[in-house]
């Protein structure tokens, strides 16, 4: 018998058996076969890859709705695995590895952690000075540790809340975490878990100000606007720039000041390890937000946190080429930033000027 009809008998079988039975037919059937002929690699290499297959799923906690689901994610599984070690056994600037997302097909992935991006249109800053060649917030202490978003296509609210929270230190000396939660619920003018705009996040937080991520924390899903947590505010917007596109330059010297939102082409990020990422690896159809707090100007890469959870990428980072023009995934088309203050008096004191002038 055949090992595709020895596991399609398993199939049928494991809807009247437990949710192990699927597991257990698998490597006894790998076991008879492998007894009737002289130890087939294909067999054994099988074998290695479902013992991956089950580490990975305890590892990460996967739990699979059925037998025939379990067995499509391993499908699933195997196909990501070998594209990996193929990839790694190329000579690239960075490298793979099998992590949450391995039991996702690219498409899969991308419906569900990539929306395409359309920046609102706004003043372009371009400045430029004499800026330090290495820069990293992150050790500075103004980045907060790495969330993790979920299959909510909220990752707008991660790089918002990321500039207001190292402006925030930058400015008083305190890092606190903000509350994505209350972006993705209240911010109507943005998609909460189908997507939205850094730039345009920050009017919401000027005009409504943002509370904490204590006070309203993350829950992986949109849900109803709590107003008594929105009038808790803790940050205010005081101004937001977005940053001439295209001019490594002028982001470099925008990062050297303080955490600066990027949007990027994030397609072959998925088994991201570690590395310098390269335009040749990506292109530039802008999909995913994230975070540039540092750079290094001698090694020619952007320091990026991401909002994937720490188990991705370096530590839940990710280091992306210094290129010319749009940059390598296209992270110098759209970059953003706001500054950031303790209320709202700056609002007020316009709202008034205007009520008087229309006295």
């Amino acid at each position: 018998m055949h090992i595709e009809e020895i596991l399609g008998h398993s199939l049928e079988s494991s809807n009247k058996m437990g949710k192990t039975f699927l597991s257990i037919c698998l490597i006894a059937a790998l076991a008879v076969t492998a007894s009737r002929v002289t130890k087939s690699p294909s067999v054994s290499q099988l074998e290695l890859e479902f013992q991956e297959f089950e580490s990975f799923a305890q590892s990460f906690n996967k739990q699979y709705s059925s037998e025939q689901e379990k067995f499509k994610r391993f499908e699933i599984f195997r196909d990501n695995l070998g594209y990996i070690r193929a990839f790694n056994s190329r000579e690239k600037s960075w490298k793979m590895r099998v992590n949450q997302f391995a039991d996702l097909t690219p498409e899969e992935f991308r419906s569900m952690y990539l929306r395409p991006f359309e920046p609102e249109n706004a003043e372009v800053e371009g400045v430029y000075g004499d800026d330090p060649d290495v820069v990293n917030w992150a050790k500075k202490g103004a980045v907060t540790s790495v969330k993790d978003q979920g299959d909510c296509g909220s990752c707008w609210a991660f790089s918002t809340t990321g500039v207001l929270e190292g402006d925030w230190f930058i400015k008083y000396g305190e890092l606190i975490s903000l509350s994505e939660q209350e972006l993705v619920n209240c911010d109507i003018r943005n998609g909460g878990c189908e997507g939205g705009d850094s730039y345009v996040a920050y009017e919401y937080v000027k005009n409504h100000g943002l509370t904490s991520e204590n006070n309203y924390p993350y829950i992986n899903m949109q849900g109803e606007c709590y107003q008594e947590k929105v009038k808790q505010a803790k940050v205010w917007v005081e101004s937001r720039k977005r940053v001439k596109s295209n001019d490594p330059l002028a982001l470099k010297h925008a990062v050297a000041q303080r955490p600066v939102a990027v949007s990027v082409d994030a397609g072959s990020w998925q088994f991201y390890d570690g590395g310098i990422i390269t335009s040749f690896d990506c292109g530039t159809n802008l999909d995913h937000a994230v975070l540039a707090v540092g750079y290094d100007w001698n090694q020619k890469y952007w320091i990026v946190k991401n909002s994937w959870g720490t188990s991705w990428g370096h530590g839940g980072y990710i280091y992306v080429e210094i290129e010319k023009g749009e940059g390598a995934c296209g992270i110098q088309l759209e970059p953003t930033y706001a500054t950031v203050s303790k209320d709202n008096s700056v609002l007020l004191a316009v709202s008034l000027v205007l009520l008087l002038l229309n006295l």
